[in-house]
């Protein structure tokens, strides 16, 4: 009978199936994460912040926000010249041949523009992007030819017809 009391106490001193879990090291990576994040982030906004707004402004708000808004009576050639003025603008200014406070000047405006409901107003982005391009022209950074046509309002609508000073 001894023997059968003595096998029991064998289970106590069997090998547990899973290591003993040291704590403190989730709680340790938690905090080494939480504190790289404004590590990073400072990092991102002094040395690439610019590169991030021009690469934001280009791609999402100007090919995507503007090209969803644009004046209905607008052809698709009228339409891809404004996004192609808007790109040149930013392209210039993430090159450095436009001084960020013009990007900034035309960004806020752009942004005015877009956060009124609906489509974009015809006068207020034709206003936009002779902006831009007197910016371009102002900085040599302007594509050689004469001006887009996009740059003038049309005949029919209620302001006049204007070219670029």
């Amino acid at each position: 009978m001894s023997e059968d009391t003595h096998s029991a106490d064998h289970d106590d001193d069997d090998i547990p199936l899973a290591p003993h879990r040291k704590e403190g090291r989730g709680c340790f990576l938690v905090l080494i994460i939480l504190s790289a994040i404004p590590v990073v982030f400072f990092l991102i906004t002094f040395t690439g912040g610019d590169t991030l707004t021009y690469i934001y402004m280009r791609n999402w708000v100007t090919d995507h926000a503007l090209m969803n808004r644009m004046p209905v009576t607008w052809s698709p050639e009228k339409k891809a010249e404004a996004r192609n003025v808007l790109d040149q603008f930013y392209d210039a200014g993430r090159a450095r041949k436009v001084p960020s406070t013009e990007v900034i000047a035309l960004s806020s405006e752009f942004r005015e523009m877009m956060s009124y409901p609906g489509d974009v107003h015809e006068e207020s982005l034709v206003a936009l992007l002779r902006h831009a391009w007197r910016d371009l022209e102002k900085y040599h950074s302007a594509p050689p030819g004469s001006p887009p046509s996009v740059l003038e309002l049309n005949a029919g609508n209620s302001g006049p017809s204007e070219s670029v000073p």
